[in-house]
Formats: structure tokens, sequence, C-alpha cells
């Protein structure tokens, strides 16, 4: 009996540990080697809120950081009501050059979904003490009250997010990451997750030497 509910609390503990996020695709521009190491990238969030566009940039940036990039976040560079309309190119690439950034990350989240399901009440025993269940006699003599939880529907959103890396000089696409997220907890856990997944998938399909 205990050998059983030791493998039923590692069953659960691996569950909980199960991640929230998972990439589904990734690009690499074929054949495309720049001229020489990017020395600074700039990272943006596409999206009109400011605190979410704000706090995924700064937890991107801290990754890439610690795999040895040099980061410049668009929060740093435009003011918060800048986010609710559309950056005009030319602004956008004097910040570029201005800050000698030659590669840009993008952010963004491409589709959400929400699905409503019920989730079914769940019962269970609660003896009033364990050493009741020694024998037939004692399950038999005692009664133990059921103790039950009514169902109830519940929300599940999945956001489809998609990350591209731009080489400055050539203009172009050279790297895009599709993934997915289900049902956050919160900002902070999702912005960290998130960011892992960037840095871990960046540093496999397009490490580069310094």
């Amino acid at each position: 009996m205990k050998k059983l509910f030791t493998i039923v609390l590692i069953i659960i503990g691996i569950a909980s540990c199960e991640p929230s996020q998972k990439i589904t695709g990734t690009w690499k521009k074929p054949d495309f080697q720049p001229k020489t190491p990017y020395k600074k990238v700039m990272i943006v969030a596409i999206t009109e809120n400011q605190k979410n566009k704000t706090y995924v940039e700064n937890t991107l940036a801290d990754f890439l950081r610690s795999k040895n990039y040099s980061i410049v976040i668009s929060s740093d560079l435009f003011p918060p009501d800048f986010a609710k309309g559309k950056i005009e190119r030319e602004v956008l690439v004097d910040q570029i050059k201005k800050q000698n950034c030659d590669a840009v990350l993008t952010a963004t989240v491409l589709h959400e979904m929400t699905k409503e399901h019920y989730v079914q009440g769940t019962s269970a025993y609660a003896p009033y003490s364990y050493g009741y269940y020694g024998s037939y006699y004692g399950y038999y003599s005692y009664q133990y009250p059921m103790v039950s939880s009514p169902g109830y529907y519940t929300e599940d959103k999945t956001y489809y997010l998609e990350t591209n890396l731009y080489d400055v000089e050539s203009d172009s696409l050279i790297w895009s990451m599709q993934s997915q997220s289900y049902s956050p907890v919160n900002l902070e856990s999702f912005a960290k997750e998130y960011a892992s997944l960037v840095a871990y998938q960046l540093k496999k399909d397009y490490q580069q030497k310094k």
C-alpha cells in the first residue's frame, strides 16, 4: 500500500511539472550567415498592453543576456502610449541606427483560443481514523462520511505565439519560431517559460560564435 501511494505521488509530481508551453515549429533562412556576429539585438514585443509588453521584453532580455547577447528593449525607447499605435518605419529604423542594433527580435500573439469545459465533481471517503481500514470488522463497524465537491465550468485559454529574428543590414527575416502557451498561471510564469524557450531554440538553431 505504501509503495502504491509513493508511485501515485510521483505521477502527480510529474504531471504538475509538465510545461505549459511548447514549440510547434521553427524556421531558419537557408545558407544565411551575417558578415560579423551580432553585437546588439533590439527586442520588440508587439502588443497594446504596455505592462505585458515591458515585462515580456525585460524577461526576454534577461535570458538572452545570459547567452551573451547585448540587448536593447523597445519599452526603454518609446513612450508608454506609443504601443497603442503602429510604430512608423522611419522612427523604428532611426532608433535601431542610434542604438547600433544589428538584429531585431519581435514577439507577438498570433491567435488566442478559449475553450469552456465542465469539471466533474469529485467524491472521496474521509475515514475518522486510518486504523479502521486495518480489518474487515473495523471497516464493517464504522460508517465513513462521503465528502463531495460539486462540478463547475472553467475556461482554458491557448495562446499561439510567433517570434522572429531579423537581420538589420539585409532587412530580412532569418529565423522564426512558433509556440503554444496553454492556460498560463500568470504573466511572470508565462514570460519566464517563454523566454527560456526562445533562448534555448535560438542557441540550438542559430548559435553564433563570439
